[in-house]
């Protein structure tokens, strides 16, 4: 709703918030003309002739039938520009201000059965408001006094001495030595409601530091257990689906650890293969050797225990051996490369898959994992979106339940005045019927 900032020019009205526009329309006109405002509230009609059928001439108007007349034409003219385009086509035909304020009451608070209806759930609300332990004292009089302005623009007035009585019954266990005293030294139907709230306004601020940390904290504490339950507000079907995708990315997960076991043993028990294999195959070449020291088979001469023990240099034959055994193993592969060579491709290729292998499963489990974290977050926002949606659909029906009783009462009103219509003109039928046969009597 837009406003205007001169004092000559009148409160502008958009369509919105008519209550408000209402309170300071009023106030406008009364500043015009006191006789303004209560001339929009009784009305004018042009004055007619002593007969009564017909208007007077302009030129044998009083000068009081022209006061009123200049009266109604401001009230009329203020109203006209106080509207927009829309709400001006509604009233355009009027030629009187009450007629410009009818129109603009029914339209935008109802008929007189829709007001009593709202009347009536304000009425609850004001009995059933109280301050809560969580809330300030200010937050708590801004609520009840929003009603009590609704239910003033609505026609009826709620007495100060209630109002006052109804915040002393209202307030929590903090307050209630405050409440006590107010009541046993003061007259509530004499104590004004804004001495009342400067009072309680002070006496909040004298509190302890920690019942009112205690009550931030509850506060505090009561969003996020809200917040908690509107990310939990998901359907049943998508925390399912998502439950077995979940399932279904831990199997796969167990099965590629099965199979990196799998693949380690393998390559364990070829490495063991291999070592036994270049063991048999050392043992086969020192097989047909003769030794020249003490005529045994199976080892050389220089690794005879006897030249060792003769020569008496255990430490440098021990060491000699383990040169000599090295050069024979270089010896044996050297005489049979091929051999060689095929187990260092076995040993690689062992190696090259068992990297592989790791690597494939790593690949896979990072992928499975971040799509199931996609899905994961798009859930999540399809469940808000959800929630939001449910928010807007429950408040919808709401008001239209509100206006299917509203417009129920009216149809119930209609309906009993359609049918005392119908007595009334069965009343009247009757009765013009007996006295049609009576006329016939008399002219008989």
């Amino acid at each position: 709703m837009c406003t205007s900032g001169s004092l000559s020019v009148p409160p502008f009205f958009d369509g919105s918030n008519y209550a408000y526009w209402k309170v300071r329309m009023r106030a406008f006109l009364k500043s015009l003309d006191e006789r303004v405002w209560a001339r929009t509230q009784v009305g004018w009609t042009p004055p007619t002739s002593s007969s009564g059928n017909e208007p007077k001439a302009l030129s044998s108007w009083t000068k009081e039938e022209l006061d009123a007349c200049n009266l109604n034409s401001k009230g009329l003219h203020a109203i006209f520009m106080a509207v927009s385009p829309d709400e001006f086509k509604r009233i355009s035909m009027c030629e009187t201000s009450k007629d410009t304020c009818d129109i603009l009451e029914i339209t935008h608070e109802g008929t007189k059965l829709v007001k009593n209806l709202k009347l009536q759930m304000l009425t609850t609300r004001f009995e059933k408001i109280k301050m809560k332990d969580d809330e300030t004292f200010d937050e708590f009089y801004a609520q009840l006094n929003d009603i009590v302005n609704f239910t003033f623009n609505l026609g009826e007035r709620i007495p100060k001495n209630r109002i006052v009585r109804k915040v002393l019954r209202s307030l929590p266990e903090r307050f209630r030595p405050k409440v006590t005293a107010i009541k046993k030294s003061k007259d509530l139907d004499k104590l004004k409601i804004e001495e009342l709230v400067g009072s309680l306004q002070t006496y909040e601020h004298t509190l302890p530091q920690s019942k009112k940390n205690k009550s931030l904290a509850l506060k505090s504490s009561r969003e996020e257990r809200n917040r908690d339950s509107d990310e939990e507000s998901c359907s049943d079907d998508d925390f399912a689906l998502f439950v077995k995708k979940f399932k279904k990315f831990l199997k796969k997960n167990n099965s590629s650890s099965e199979k990196m076991d799998v693949d380690l043993k393998r390559s364990h028990k070829f490495e063991k293969k291999d070592r036994r294999e270049l063991k048999d195959h050392k043992s086969k070449n020192t097989q047909g050797v003769q030794c020249h020291e003490c005529k045994g088979f199976g080892h050389y001469r220089a690794e005879c225990p006897n030249l060792k023990r003769q020569q008496g240099q255990a430490f440098k034959a021990n060491v000699t051996l383990s040169v000599d055994e090295e050069e024979e193993g270089e010896t044996c592969f050297e005489n049979d490369p091929v051999k060689y060579m095929a187990f260092m491709t076995s040993i690689c290729d062992h190696s090259v898959e068992d990297l592989n292998h790791s690597a494939d499963s790593v690949d896979e489990s990072e992928a499975e994992s971040d799509g199931l974290q996609e899905a994961y977050d798009k859930l999540f926002r399809v469940c808000l979106n959800v929630k939001k949606q449910n928010k807007t659909l429950n408040s919808r029906v709401i008001e239209l339940e509100q206006e299917r009783l509203a417009l129920q009462s009216e149809l119930d009103s209609t309906t009993q005045e359609l049918e005392n219509l119908k007595i009334s003109f069965a009343k009247q039928f009757t009765t013009l019927e007996s006295e049609l046969e009576a006329s016939r009597k008399d002219l008989k």
